[in-house]
């Protein structure tokens, strides 16, 4: 049934595991990351979405968000070519945890 409300967001979303491995894109985070399919062959979220230049620093951080849990005011510097996009995380409670990445898109 989460997979379902997932899908049908009116806001891209991706989900994905521990590894950074995205197991799940809506069509609208499809289209944003020209991407094929709702389960990309083992993409990872740091190959689409972190600045090149701050790598290290997005995993660590994403790590964190994983061992810590995620707060309201959560934030990652994330990238969609080049660009700077703002996103939204949740951490699902299944086993293994799963992050929900939210992009809001700036109209």
């Amino acid at each position: 049934m989460i997979t379902q409300l997932l899908l049908h967001m009116p806001m891209p979303v991706l989900v994905s595991d521990f590894d950074g491995v995205i197991l799940l894109v809506n069509e609208k985070a499809r289209k944003l990351l020209n991407i094929s399919g709702l389960h990309p062959d083992k993409g990872l979220f740091f190959d689409l979405l972190a600045p090149k230049l701050q790598q290290g620093r997005c995993i660590s951080d994403y790590l964190t968000i994983f061992n810590e849990g995620c707060s309201n005011n959560e934030s990652l510097k994330l990238e969609i070519a080049g660009k700077p996009i703002k996103t939204h995380f949740e951490l699902l409670n299944t086993s293994p945890r799963k992050l929900v990445t939210m992009i809001q898109i700036e109209n």
